[in-house]
């Protein structure tokens, strides 16, 4: 049986999509996942000697000007205290510690740790995340664009005439 030209195009293109899909369903499965975690400085002076620690993992990032933000993504598997550590003038609080943190579940789910430094105060929250690779990021904004599309769609039906 021979292939014409048209059906191995569409076979190559075919075998192309399958590797493609294969290999971002590993990554999923196989990556350990590295979690982001932004840091915002909200008080008036620069925060100094940031470090977050993760298990025996350490990241030391330096220094944050006052309303500004640091993103560093940290990797671990199962759960550990996350640890900051810094400095800031006019601040008792040198450290704050978050016991049950886990990098990789984090990443699996979409979502990202928000760190909110105020003096004398931490507020920290969860809140969606970009997919860390290519493909994911083209599935996601796909979605979105999908779902943005059937919600107009359904104001539209119910809407006033």
């Amino acid at each position: 049986m021979t292939l014409t030209k048209r059906h191995r195009g569409a076979l190559i293109v075919a075998v192309i999509v399958a590797l493609v899909i294969g290999s971002e369903v590993a990554l999923e499965l196989y990556y350990r996942g590295e979690a982001l975690v932004v840091v915002e400085n909200l008080g008036a002076e620069p925060v100094e000697g940031l470090t977050l620690i993760n298990g025996t993992e350490r990241v030391e990032f330096g220094k944050i000007s006052a309303g500004g933000q640091a993103k560093i993504y940290l990797a671990g598997k199962g759960e550990n205290t996350l640890r900051l550590e810094f400095r800031q003038r006019g601040n008792a609080l040198t450290n704050y510690q978050l016991p049950g943190f886990a990098a990789s579940q984090m990443y699996r789910e979409g979502y990202k740790l928000r760190v909110r430094l105020r003096s004398n105060e931490v507020e920290r929250f969860q809140e969606e995340s970009e997919p860390a690779t290519p493909l994911g990021r083209v599935a996601h904004s796909f979605w979105k664009r999908f779902t943005n599309y059937l919600e107009s769609e359904y104001k539209g039906l119910n809407g006033p005439p």
